[in-house]
This record gives C-alpha cells, structure tokens and sequence, in this order.
C-alpha cells in the first residue's frame, strides 16, 4: 500500500514539471511576441505625419562606413514622382551595405482645395503608401500645412552624424542606374570617413552634383568642359540630383537661418556680368541661399564629366511652381547600361583623379586657376 501511494506521488510530481515546463514556454513566446510588435511601432511626431514602411534593414553600416539617406520632395506632380521613384528603385546598390539606404518622401500640402489638386494629392498619397523600398528604412513625411520647396529643403536634413551624406532629388528628376555606384566610389576617393568616424575632406568642398550642365544658368551662356571627361569642380549647387555632405550643410542651415528674411544678392566687380540667380525671388529659392554663400565663403561641389553628354541624373521639365525651362538647352540622357558599352564612357565612370589636378570653374563657370581663386575679392559678395 505504501508502495502504491509513493508510486502515485512520483507520477503527480512527474506531471506537474511537464505541466509546469509548458507554461513557461507560452509565457516566453508570448513576451518575445510582445517584444517584436513593439519594435515595429509606428511613430508620428511634429508637424509632420511621419510614416515609416520599412520592408528591409537587415544589416547596419559598420564604423568606417558613410551613412545614406536620400530625400524625395513632392507636391502635385503624381506622373513626375513615380518616374523619380521608380528610377531610384531600378538603381545600382550593390556596393552599399544592406539594409543601409534611407528614403524619405516630403510631400507639401496644398496650397488650395481645388478638386484638381486633391485628386493629385490623394493620388500621390496613395502611391506612396503602397511603394516598397527594398534597400533600407522608407519613410513618408506628409506636411499638414503648405510652406513651399524653399521650407520643405531647408528643413528636411539635420544631419546626425560626420559620416552622414544626403542625395536631394525633386519630383521631376530621375537618375542613372549608375548614380549611387559612381557617388561610392566619389565618397571613397574624395570625402571618406576617417578614424574618427567622420568624413574628412577639403573644407570648402561641398558635395557632388549630378547634373553636369550644357548650359549655365547663370551666366546665360552654353558652356563645354574638355578634361578629357574627367570629373571638374564647380562652384555652383545642382537642384537636379545632387549628394551633400554634413559639414558645409550644417553651416549652410546656420547661415540660412540667419538670413532667411532678406535677399542674398551676389555682388560682383563694377562692369561684371551679374549671376541670373539675383533675380529670382528669395522667398521661394533655397538654391538662390546656397549659390550666394557659395561665393561669400569660395565653396564648391564637384561634377562628373561623361562623354555624348550623358548625366547621372536629369530633370524630365515637368511643368511646377516655377517657370520651365527649353528643354533643348537642359534636358540630358542618364547613363544607361547600353551606353557602357563604349569604352571612353565606361572609363570615365571610374576615372578619378587628383582634386588638387582638377579643372576649377567660378560662379559664372569662368575657368579658375585654383579653389583659392573661387575666394571673393573685396568688391565682391
């Protein structure tokens, strides 16, 4: 009888552990699920509705690595931003660490509630909230008032760290499947993260444009650059398609911020032909800042130089907010993989030379001897 009852303890307690080692395995799984689903919160903050649809960002950037991100603005031009967004997509990224490049699309609001233009909007909206972004975190930041291209740049970027490089793109440019190959290479040779983790470079060199122009907008004129399609420096910004670096942007937003109410007006010797930027209206141009403390300060960005003209990226001229230009005079062929098929265009795609070597071009894409002489002179600026 005893042996029964000791038996029947033993089997009580044997089920009681399996019992027991059950429970502990569904609290476990359900704190881990808890877990995940609260890693994967949504937020939304400011002024802005910020919507976040990562779809992968599997691995980081390791210390010695530049950081991406690549800023989309868009207001009523639904056509001209899949366009954007979908070359962006079509792009080469194979360099860049996965999971580790950053887009984001700003969207204005409307200035008026014309049925035309909510249509655009919702469409754009819409759109936006279905498109996948396979190569890192993919966010909409959607404006819940109206504040303008000038705005909607100046206060897209606040870098957050020295490695840190932003690609700016408007709704109505689309790029070269090579663009971002060309831009890594670009970073590595001429703006690389150093030991401490942070870009070194000249300091008055600014960023890459990726539009190389046929003709100056400034000065008016066509302009050529022989170089044997080298890269050159250039001190003018590109509005269309163009990666920035940290630093000088920093300085550039501190600058702005203190003269965002008046007119920045390029001055020039008695008797020089003045930049066509002078005229344009301050309240609506960020560009119109950045060309001025170009040339108060002798910054400068670098440009490549492709054969038969091609670019890195391009502006479709889609009708906007501002006055369209010809297309004749503007309007360029992105590097395709056809094109590389030709043996000076591929060699130009990886030709970097020396900076201090390179063809230097002023304000109004006058030849200069050097970046020193992009310095302006007592009478200037």
């Amino acid at each position: 009888m005893r042996r029964r009852d000791m038996h029947g303890r033993f089997i009580w307690r044997k089920k009681a552990v399996e019992y027991l080692f059950v429970i502990i395995c569904f609290l476990t799984f359900q704190i881990l699920f808890g877990l995940l689903v609260m890693r994967n919160s949504t937020p939304c903050m400011g002024n802005l509705a910020v919507r976040d649809n990562t779809t992968a960002a599997n691995t980081v950037s390791g210390p010695s690595s530049h950081e991406y991100r690549i800023f989309v603005f868009a207001y009523a031009r639904p056509d001209g931003l899949r366009k954007t967004l979908y070359s962006l997509l079509e792009s080469d990224y194979s360099k860049a660490p996965v999971g580790s490049l950053t887009l984001e699309v700003f969207v204005d609001f409307r200035k008026h509630e014309s049925l035309q233009m909510q249509q655009k909007q919702s469409g754009i909206l819409q759109f936006l909230r279905t498109f996948k972004w396979p190569y890192g975190q993919y966010k909409i930041h959607q404006r819940l008032t109206n504040v303008g291209l000038r705005i909607s740049i100046m206060e897209a970027w606040q870098p957050t760290s020295d490695r840190e490089v932003a690609a700016f793109f408007e709704d109505d440019v689309v790029v070269s499947p090579y663009w971002f190959s060309w831009v890594y290479d670009a970073l590595a040779h001429y703006a690389p993260v150093g030991a401490q983790g942070a870009i070194e470079t000249e300091s008055r060199f600014i960023g890459f444009g990726l539009f190389r122009p046929i003709f100056d907008e400034l000065s008016r004129r066509r302009v050529h650059v022989k170089n044997d399609y080298a890269p050159f420096l250039l001190q003018q910004p590109c509005s269309w398609g163009a990666v920035y670096l940290p630093g000088p942007w920093r300085r550039f937003r501190e600058l702005f911020e203190k003269d965002k109410n008046r007119d920045p007006t390029v001055k020039r010797p008695e008797g020089a032909l003045t930049p066509v930027s002078n005229s344009w209206k301050y309240n609506s141009s960020w560009k119109k800042y950045l060309i001025y403390y170009m040339c108060l300060n002798g910054w400068y960005m670098m440009y490549p130089n492709l054969p038969e003209k091609l670019v890195l990226s391009t502006s479709l001229l889609l009708p906007g907010e501002h006055p369209t230009p010809p297309k004749k005079l503007f309007l360029l062929d992105v590097l395709r993989k056809e094109h590389l098929e030709k043996d000076c265009v591929k060699e130009s795609l990886s030709k970097f030379t020396n900076m201090k070597g390179m063809q230097v071009y002023d304000l109004m894409f006058d030849k200069a001897r050097t970046v020193d002489d992009l310095m302006p002179k007592a009478d200037e600026a």
